[in-house]
């Protein structure tokens, strides 16, 4: 009898320890996996609005061994706020989206930001209260005039400084050019090699963050040099790469703007690739889309 008196008191002082795991941090790890949570969120934008009906999707991995969890839906209110209540498990994924808004990964996170997804492992209520509000942010453009889109494409380069002209439109054309010193290029040595990009009729400047949209009103020069050669004072460089990588602004003589991403490729068959944007009307510099 007194064994079993023992029993039922564990098994139900067990029980209770699953059941408050939520409510009561020191015994979420224990209870994470059998006890009901309730996750509490809100969607903001960049400037602390509220963005709503954002679409919400919740993965649970009910085990630290389940890479693909139980996959459910929701949608924000008019305020942006969402909440969750279901077996939490070992891990949350939360994931946030809507038409017209830019979603914020790590690596483009602008500061005083939160990402638009993250991941919440080993016990959620370990390290938070589960009343606590968890914000996600999106990034929203401002409005979008109509832009002429060129397509992401590839272009063949000369390896001697032949130019080649690349196009925003018939009237807005920048040059690129690319000397290396080894035509062969072999990918298992690296070697001299030096670009130049010029503006024809006008003026660029590096773009600082994928979140500007709006094209400045000074500080351009007329072409930017990559240089990238083999040894700097003696020293291996460091900072050789075969492949450049940039966003940039523009501004033409008659006052249009643009922007594009330039991808230099020197190795083998050298090769450039270019997606331009370009604002027909004179004097706007809004390069904003809308996302869809």
């Amino acid at each position: 009898m007194k064994r079993k008196g023992c029993l039922f008191y564990f098994l139900m002082g067990l029980g209770v320890m699953l059941l408050c795991g939520n409510f009561m941090p020191p015994l979420s790890l224990a209870g994470c996996a059998v006890t009901p949570s309730r996750f509490i969120g809100q969607v903001l934008d960049q400037h602390g609005k509220p963005v709503p009906h954002a679409k919400i999707e919740i993965s649970r991995h009910l085990t630290i061994f389940s890479f693909h969890g139980e996959r459910s839906y929701a949608e924000a209110d008019e305020e942006g706020r969402f909440s969750y209540f279901g077996i939490f498990g070992a891990g949350l994924h939360v994931a946030v989206s809507k038409s017209g808004y830019l979603p914020l990964f790590s690596g483009n996170v602008p500061k005083g930001l939160q990402e638009s997804q993250r991941a919440f492992w080993g016990g959620y209520d370990q390290v938070s209260s589960p009343r606590k509000r968890e914000v996600f942010h999106l990034y929203k453009p401002p409005a979008a005039e109509e832009l002429v889109y060129g397509r992401e494409k590839s272009f063949r380069m000369a390896k001697d400084g032949t130019p080649l002209t690349l196009n925003f439109d018939d009237r807005h054309q920048i040059e690129v050019r690319t000397w290396t010193e080894d035509p062969a290029s072999p990918n298992d040595r690296s070697y001299n090699w030096r670009s130049e990009i010029k503006v024809l009729n006008g003026g660029m400047q590096k773009r600082a963050s994928e979140f500007s949209f709006e094209a400045p009103t000074e500080g351009y020069s007329s072409n930017t040099k990559i240089d990238m050669p083999t040894m700097i004072d003696g020293k291996t460089n460091p900072s050789w790469n075969s492949r450049f990588e940039q966003d940039f602004f523009f501004r033409f003589s008659d006052g249009c703007c643009g922007r594009a991403k330039i991808r230099l490729h020197s190795g083998g068959d050298h090769f450039v690739v270019f997606e331009p944007y370009l604002n027909p009307k004179m004097g706007s510099r809004n390069l904003s889309v809308t996302p869809k």
